[in-house]
């Protein structure tokens, strides 16, 4: 036993010297997370290290994670484009309420509609690649509220979606 122990140690001096630090750091905020809850950023008041989830102001940790998109960004980042138009999120939040950590999402996609689903209440998407691969792809997003409607949609429209992993936050008809 006492072989692994030191090989073990051995190997964890091999790390850079962030490495081990942010492998326990992870493992500790992990088990400090003790709510999560989810919705839209309406406000980020830097200043005062503040986030508005839904319109509820929640203190934002001295050195929290937060990730758009899955990659990781300040708390400026989270800030909503255009008046109306916000990002969706993960929060996880310690017991005192305190915002530990943030997965946010905002996505621009475009593309045209091959099917609408009442059933589910999402949209079959025929995206627009935005990178330089070629051909385009399906995708299913949906809207998040149920007994939401897509009133004026309707197959082989072009639209413009703004997403959050893949729940609609906006929808755009595209003006041929």
């Amino acid at each position: 036993m006492k072989k692994y122990f030191l090989l073990f140690l051995l190997l964890l001096s091999l790390l850079p010297d962030g490495g081990a630090a942010r492998v326990i750091g992870q493992e500790e905020l992990q088990i400090e997370f003790n709510i999560k809850i989810e919705g839209y950023i309406t406000e980020i008041d830097q200043a005062n290290n503040l986030i508005f989830i839904d319109g509820i102001r929640y203190q934002v940790a001295k050195e929290p994670v937060i990730s758009l998109n899955d990659c990781p960004v300040s708390l400026q980042a989270l800030k909503a484009p255009a008046n109306g138009f916000y990002k969706w999120g993960e929060f996880y939040l310690d017991v005192s309420g305190r915002v530990l950590r943030i997965d946010a999402y905002y996505r621009v996609v475009e593309g045209i509609i091959e099917e609408i689903s009442r059933v589910d209440n999402s949209l079959l998407l025929l995206e627009y690649r935005q990178d330089n691969s070629s051909g385009e792809k399906l995708q299913r997003y949906f809207l998040p509220e149920k007994g939401a409607d897509f009133n004026d949609l309707k197959e082989k429209d072009h639209v413009i979606l703004i997403i959050a992993r893949d729940r609609i936050l906006s929808i755009l008809l595209s003006v041929p």
